[in-house]
């Protein structure tokens, strides 16, 4: 990504809109600076999308920051905040990239060296530079401009139209004149104690160099191993600490001739249109499967929150009902059973039972308990609708081939079970039978003298006022 390394900014003025400027060109921008509360104030910074802590005063931190910036196409290294134009053009060279004359911008840090060099210029200005105390015969040269030569704000910037003014503005200048030495002898010091530092890490990175020898020399295949590695690690230790010291010296000599450092942070267009891509794509509802939306619980305009759809497979529909605790023996998942409902007419849906709840749903104490149970419906249409009333049937054993008769017409006492056949003289006579399997309405039946289409009394109790029985034909069923 093609960047620009900014060295130092304000929050405002030529700085911040520098930043501005190279985020509108496209460029990823980076801010180095020396201010922490920067940190704190980082939406003060839209254009600024990488923003490091750094000692500007040290130019071997700064180099190393820069190093880190391993993925980044850095294309240039600038500085708007003047003490650090020169250090920005001094990297600038060092890294291979177009710059600004490090020796001309060290000239414009020095009012009275820009003036030299300007003079004999169409541009220069008419200028005098006045050392000491007192008011110098500049009288005749009234209004004039009176500014510090190491100032680079426009505070010490006093107009002067009267000798007076001007004894007024020379404690100003004076004032400047110190804050300006203080600040080199600050900078002066830090370079300083870097450069002893650089100079102790140095002296160790030799002695590890000499222990590492030591052992390399001593040691056995093992331990040889481990010297070699220690001694590759003093080596790679000697040359960070003589680049240490070499930029120590470097940052002493340049803060003998600077002020102190600033800093600024800003982000991307590049990171804002992903961000507003990634926005738009979650703005887009998908379902986790397929199915019927049957509630919806969002309004246009208005912020959606909780369940949103509820969706439901129309394709895979179950029947749900409630059973006594009795039938619970005589039910098994898997069982075949059969579905009507008023909506369908005449039509049977086949199914299977799926489902015998483990726990009943009747309140704690009833008297009558009920299970629930399940069975899919595996032969739906259309007419089957989600929430549907119907009726279901679970088949718990069955019979083919056999003969039924209604329950009324069986009747049972201590000799056992009968059913009476109808003669031909009108009589009737009465059949032993071996009752079986019973539905609510029929029984299956069998023994001698029992055959498909006989006719039996249907209810076989007589008749007080005409001695008269009440005759069904006998079939043949299934359970």
């Amino acid at each position: 990504m093609k960047t620009i390394v900014f060295i130092g900014s304000n929050k405002s003025g030529s700085s911040a809109e520098a930043i501005a400027a190279a985020e509108n060109m496209l460029y990823y921008t980076v801010l180095l600076t020396d201010r922490k509360y920067f940190f704190d104030q980082l939406a003060a910074f839209p254009h600024v999308h990488r923003m490091i802590f750094c000692d500007l005063s040290s130019m071997s931190e700064i180099r190393s920051k820069i190093d880190q910036l391993t993925n980044l196409d850095i294309r240039a290294i600038v500085s708007f905040i003047d003490p650090y134009c020169h250090t920005a053009a001094v990297l600038s060279r060092e890294y291979g990239l177009n710059g600004f004359s490090e020796k001309a911008i060290a000239v414009m840090l020095d009012k009275i060296q820009s003036r030299a060099a300007l003079d004999g210029s169409p541009h220069s200005l008419s200028y005098r530079v006045v050392t000491g105390g007192g008011t110098p015969n500049i009288i005749s040269e009234m209004p004039l401009v009176l500014k510090s030569p190491a100032s680079s704000g426009s505070k010490d910037v006093h107009w002067i139209r009267t000798p007076r003014q001007y004894e007024k503005a020379l404690p100003d200048l004076e004032r400047a004149a110190r804050d300006a030495v203080k600040n080199a002898s600050d900078g002066v010091t830090r370079a300083k104690n870097s450069l002893s530092d650089a100079e102790r890490s140095y002296e160790k990175a030799l002695a590890d160099r000499a222990r590492a020898e030591s052992d390399y020399a001593e040691s056995n295949e093992t331990k040889l191993k481990n010297a070699r590695k220690s001694y590759d690690d003093a080596m790679k230790q000697l040359e960070s600490a003589e680049n240490s010291l070499g930029s120590a010296r470097s940052s002493l000599s340049q803060a003998k001739s600077k002020p102190e450092p600033s800093g600024v942070s800003v982000e991307l267009q590049e990171l804002n249109l992903k961000k507003l891509t990634d926005q738009l794509a979650e703005g887009e509802i998908k379902a986790a499967a397929s199915g019927v939306i049957t509630e919806h619980n969002i309004k246009v305009g208005a912020a959606p929150g909780g369940i949103l759809f509820v969706i439901e497979d129309a394709g895979t529909l179950y029947v749900s009902a409630n059973v006594k605790e009795y039938s619970l023996p005589s039910l098994t998942p898997g069982q075949r059973a059969f579905v009507t409902a008023e909506a369908a007419g005449d039509r049977v849906y086949g199914a299977l039972l799926s489902y015998i709840s483990p726990k009943a749903v009747s309140p704690a104490g009833s008297t009558s308990v009920e299970f629930e149970i399940r069975a899919d419906v595996k032969d739906n249409d259309a007419l089957i609708k989600i929430g549907m009333n119907a009726f279901l049937n679970v088949i718990t054993d069955e019979r083919a081939g056999v003969l039924t008769a209604p329950l009324s017409a069986v009747v049972t006492d201590a000799r056992g079970s009968f059913v009476y056949e109808r003669g031909a003289d009108g009589g009737y006579a009465e059949i032993p039978v071996t009752v079986g399997l019973r539905t609510s309405t029929h029984a299956e039946i069998s023994g001698e003298g029992i055959y498909e289409g006989m006719q039996i009394i249907e209810t076989p109790f007589k008749k007080e006022d005409d001695n008269a029985f009440n005759f069904g034909i006998f079939g043949r069923g299934r359970f």
